[in-house]
């Protein structure tokens, strides 16, 4: 394992005292409804704090958990390092990444779910609200803030379940500086939150 730079070393020292949060992710994870052409990702996560994370998205850091909210942090590599910050779900059985808890009362998928991502490297954040409905449609914004940096998105869309797997899928245009932009992307639901991607335990 790469050395700990000082600033890294003082976060775990911090974090250790923090075990108790964080340990429903310890434990082996894979991604499940993997696209075609793509390895998905694994997660391991330790109950020292460390993680390793292999597939598409390959790096090794150090996280903490408080509350709900997951921060992970990856040790200096030639790839570059991520630093981000994002809400989760976890049972015994799965964990969501990316939440976006319920914002009021919803039946299924259908309601409100606001989420936030940050990344603190940049640092940027992003700030999401999306409004599921009965007939299928979908109505999303998405605040993204920084140093010299803020600009609103929002846009009209539908929603679906997916061709394969358990989740289901959000189309979306949404229209902000630099004009119109349009997403297609997976999700899922667990618990009192939607979001992705979603991970299937492995081993404890």
């Amino acid at each position: 394992m790469p050395r700990l730079v000082p600033a890294l070393a003082v976060v775990l020292a911090a974090c250790v005292e923090q075990r108790t949060q964080g340990d429903d992710l310890f434990g082996t994870w894979a991604q499940i409804d993997v696209p075609a052409g793509s390895a998905g990702t694994q997660w391991v996560f330790r109950d020292n704090l460390t993680f390793d994370r292999t597939g598409d998205l390959p790096g090794s850091g150090i996280f903490h958990v408080e509350g709900t909210r997951l921060f992970v942090e990856d040790f200096p590599s030639p790839q570059g390092a991520d630093s981000l910050a994002f809400d989760y779900v976890a049972t015994r059985s799965h964990w969501l990444e990316n939440a976006a808890f319920a914002d009021g009362p919803v039946s299924g998928r259908v309601g409100t779910w606001h989420g936030v991502f940050e990344n603190i490297g940049d640092p940027l954040t992003v700030e999401y609200t999306v409004t599921l409905r009965p007939d299928r449609t979908v109505h999303e914004t998405r605040h993204i803030t920084g140093p010299d940096r803020d600009q609103l998105f929002d846009g009209e869309g539908t929603w679906s379940d997916a061709p394969t797997g358990s989740g289901f899928q959000i189309s979306v245009t949404l229209t902000g500086p630099g004009g119109p932009i349009s997403e297609t992307y997976s999700a899922w639901r667990l618990g009192d939150a939607i979001g992705g991607p979603l991970y299937e335990r492995v081993s404890f």
